[in-house]
């Protein structure tokens, strides 16, 4: 199963990591990060394992599963035994750290995130209602105004966290 160097014999890439976050194993399969989460929450992927505060996808495990996608059958997998996996807690109950979140809030924390000094006011394409949403998670508070209903906005702790965690 695997040769002489570690590697997986069936692996035609074999730099990637065994450990895959949420963004590289949307990326292994070909699909966006937004399709990733519907298939792991529909079954069709993997559950994540979770240790020492990361949440990482075994390769392995994506690539038996994405075998079986669209028809296939365990036959597929040459005689290799399929593990089944136990069906985790909904997203919507995942810690707020490790939660996909839309893609606006995403980019609008990122952003954030990466101009983490002082208050800030908005980032491209994402509106109030954006800001409205992250101030209600806890992710970010209002600091002021630049202006009549213009807030400026400054990440909260939480929100330092969920940054890092999406730019890992």
């Amino acid at each position: 199963m695997f040769d002489r160097r570690g590697r997986h014999e069936k692996d035609p890439n074999p730099y990637w990591p065994r450990g895959l976050n949420r963004i590289q194993a949307a990326t292994y399969i070909g699909v966006s990060h937004a399709l990733w989460d519907r298939m792991v929450a529909a079954g069709d992927m993997p559950k994540p394992k979770r240790f020492y505060g990361r949440t990482i996808w075994d390769k392995i495990a994506v690539d038996r599963l994405f075998d079986l996608l669209d028809g296939g059958n365990s036959l597929d997998l040459a005689g290799e035994e399929i593990f089944e996996f136990a069906a985790g807690p909904p997203i919507s109950e995942w810690p707020i750290e490790t939660r996909p979140l839309p893609q606006l809030q995403e980019r609008a924390l990122a952003h954030m995130y990466e101009f983490r000094e002082g208050p800030f006011f908005r980032a491209d394409g994402c509106g109030q209602k954006t800001y409205a949403a992250l101030t209600e998670l806890g992710l970010v508070e209002i600091v002021g105004e630049i202006g009549p209903g213009k807030p400026t906005y400054r990440l909260t702790e939480l929100g330092l966290k969920k940054g890092e965690y999406l730019n890992a």
